[in-house]
C-alpha cells in the first residue's frame, strides 16, 4: 500500500496519506511519508500564494502605468490647451494693438513685446527689408529683447540670401533650427561673437519666421529658446499668423 501510494505521490499525488495502523518501521516509513507530503503540499501552497501576490503586484502596476499614461496625456492636453489660449490672445492684442500705431519703430517694438510677454520667448530680433532701388536690398535690425537687445548687435545688417535670416528674406518660407549648436550657418552669432548674445546662440533651437505682405516679403523675425526643439508646427503657424498682421501695420 505504501509502494502505490509513493508511485501515485510521484505522479503529482500529493493528498493522498498513508493509513499507520502499526508501529513497527513500516509504520515509521509511513508517518514520514506522510510528512513529507505535507510539507510538499505547504509548499505548493506558499507557491500559489506567492504566485497571486505577483500576479496581484503586476495587475497593481499595470494600472500604475495606465494612470501615469493618462496622466501624462492629460497634463500634455492641458498644455496644448494652454498653448491654443496663449496663441489666440496673442492674435488678438497684435491685431487690436499693432493696427493703432503709426511709429514704425514703436510698432516692431510692440510687436517684440507682444510675442514675449505672450509665449514666454525673451530673444526676439525683427529685421526689416530696405531697398531703395540703386542698391542690393538688405535686412536691418529694426527691434530686438534679450541677450540680442545689446550695442554689440544693434547695427547688423544681412544680405539678402545671407544666413538663416537672408535665406528666409529670400525664398518667403519659414525656417526652425532645432539645434543651434548643429547649425554652423547663424550669421548672427558670427556678427555678435565675443558677447552675451553669442553664447546664447550657441546652443537651443531657433524658428525664423517671414513677414509677408500681398506675397512680398517686408522683413524677418527671428525667435530664440534655450532648450533644443522647443517649436514646433503650431507655434510656427501661430507666428505666421501674427506676421501676417505685422506685415500689413508695418505696411500701413
Amino acid at each position: 500500500k505504501l509502494a502505490a501510494l509513493m508511485a501515485g505521490a510521484e505522479k503529482g499525488n500529493f493528498l493522498v496519506r498513508a493509513e499507520i495502523d502499526v508501529a513497527d518501521e513500516i509504520g515509521a516509513l509511513g508517518g514520514a511519508f506522510n510528512r513529507m507530503l505535507q510539507a510538499i503540499t505547504n509548499l505548493k501552497v506558499t507557491e500559489i500564494e506567492q504566485q497571486q501576490d505577483l500576479d496581484q503586484a503586476h495587475e497593481s502596476l499595470e494600472l500604475a502605468n495606465r494612470l501615469e499614461t493618462a496622466a501624462s496625456e492629460l497634463q500634455r492636453s492641458n498644455t496644448q490647451l494652454q498653448r491654443r489660449v496663449k496663441a489666440q490672445e496673442l492674435l488678438m492684442q497684435t491685431a487690436r494693438q499693432l493696427s493703432s500705431i503709426l511709429d514704425r519703430g514703436a510698432l516692431v517694438k510692440g510687436l517684440v513685446d507682444l510675442v514675449r510677454d505672450a509665449m514666454g520667448w525673451p530673444d526676439t530680433a525683427v529685421f526689416l527689408l530696405h531697398d531703395d532701388g540703386r542698391n542690393p536690398p538688405e535686412l536691418r535690425l529694426a527691434a530686438a529683447s534679450g541677450v540680442l537687445n545689446a550695442d554689440a548687435v544693434r547695427n547688423i545688417v544681412f544680405s539678402v540670401g545671407e544666413g538663416i535670416t537672408g535665406r528666409v528674406a529670400q525664398t518667403g518660407a519659414a525656417v526652425v533650427i532645432g539645434d543651434l549648436s548643429k547649425e554652423p550657418g547663424i550669421k548672427l552669432r558670427a556678427f555678435a561673437a565675443g558677447t552675451d548674445a553669442a553664447k546664447a546662440l550657441d546652443k537651443g533651437s531657433m524658428v525664423a519666421i517671414p513677414l509677408l505682405h500681398k506675397s512680398r516679403v517686408i522683413g524677418v523675425m527671428d525667435f530664440f529658446h534655450p532648450q533644443p526643439e522647443a517649436f514646433d508646427d503650431d507655434d510656427v503657424e501661430l507666428l505666421l499668423a501674427v506676421s501676417a498682421v505685422a506685415a500689413a501695420a508695418v505696411v500701413n
